[in-house]
């Protein structure tokens, strides 16, 4: 590890870290929340989806309500298919500013 890296890591304490994760962990939920407009639009429906997902329609249920998680192969597939950009499913990481 680089000492520039090792320093910049040393002035972020672990608990800033967690909290960007858990934001970062948020806006992930919110923007997978928006995967069943994305669906109705494009003319899919539930069990369409999850077959083609290779996931179980009860987890792309939740995973729409914001619940669960889809696997991160999943939310690409799902993207690709629904015509929706991948960065739209997967929020830039932003670290917080040193105290």
């Amino acid at each position: 590890m680089s000492r520039d890296l090792e320093e910049t890591l040393d002035d972020y304490p672990g608990k800033a870290l967690d909290s960007c994760q858990a934001l970062t962990e948020d806006r992930f939920m919110e923007n997978l929340a928006k995967l069943r407009a994305w669906r109705v639009a494009n003319g899919v429906n539930l069990e369409e989806l999850a077959a083609l997902l290779g996931v179980s329609e009860s987890l792309v249920s939740l995973a729409e309500r914001g619940k669960r998680r889809l696997p991160p192969l999943a939310c690409i597939r799902a993207a690709r298919l629904l015509d929706v950009p991948v960065r739209a499913l997967f929020p830039p990481i932003e670290v917080p500013a040193p105290k």
